[in-house]
């Protein structure tokens, strides 16, 4: 952090140059520690708006499948557990396995052993179906559109909080929903990361600030 920087970071809230250090300490850590991230090539989060739509099309295409499952006549039904099938399908397994390490195998070695099992089979991959079906439907109705796509908001509230703290070690007072410590907090995030919005300071604002209350309540209690 140049000078100039520190002096426009602190100019409201005049804390002096002993809390300069510590802060530029997490400036550093919060930086260092996105720069593992990004080297380790992780992809961002989707959108939100996006997630819930996949919801919304999972939930579609399960229900699709159980009613094709469900209108089964006998001649398709006798073709989809042929042995045949079965064998085919062990050994597209057993490649996947051995390229991935995981595969159905062992759940179909047994329709070859006792094909007689074959309609037990069928009834789980129907329950299974339709555990997944009430599974994606549940999530689209209460999967909440919060944050932007790629951001922690977790990752904004424990930097805004451990900053706090180094304010209040200098200044006798954590930050808080104030003008004077709204803009310190926008101006410190962006030194941290430009990418990170508006919205997830003043959650990580209102966090702190009811974290702090509570303290206070239980402190005069």
């Amino acid at each position: 952090m140049t000078n100039e920087q520190w002096s426009n970071l602190t100019h409201q809230l005049k804390l002096p140059d002993a809390a300069r250090m510590p802060i530029e300490e997490e400036l550093d850590l919060f930086q260092r520690r996105a720069m593992l991230v990004e080297f380790a090539a992780a992809e961002p989060d989707p959108r939100p708006s996006d997630v819930k739509q996949e919801f919304v099309r999972g939930a579609s295409l399960a229900g699709e499948l159980l009613d094709i499952l469900e209108s089964l006549k006998s001649t398709a039904y006798h073709a989809l557990v042929d042995p045949a099938i079965s064998e085919a399908c062990l050994a597209i397994a057993e490649q996947r396995e051995a390229l991935w390490g995981n595969s159905s195998t062992m759940l179909l070695k047994p329709l070859l052993e006792c094909p007689e099992r074959q309609n037990l089979a069928m009834s789980q991959h129907h329950a299974h179906l339709t555990a997944l079906y009430d599974r994606f439907t549940v999530a689209a109705k209460t999967f909440a559109i919060k944050g932007k796509p790629g951001k922690n908001p977790d990752r904004t509230r424990e930097l805004i909080n451990r900053v706090s703290k180094i304010v209040e070690t200098h200044s006798g007072k954590p930050l808080s929903k104030g003008k004077r410590q709204t803009d310190f907090a926008h101006k410190f995030c962006k030194l941290a990361d430009p990418r990170i919005g508006p919205g997830s300071i003043k959650l990580a604002l209102e966090n702190l600030e009811s974290e702090s209350s509570a303290t206070s309540s239980v402190n005069s209690g």
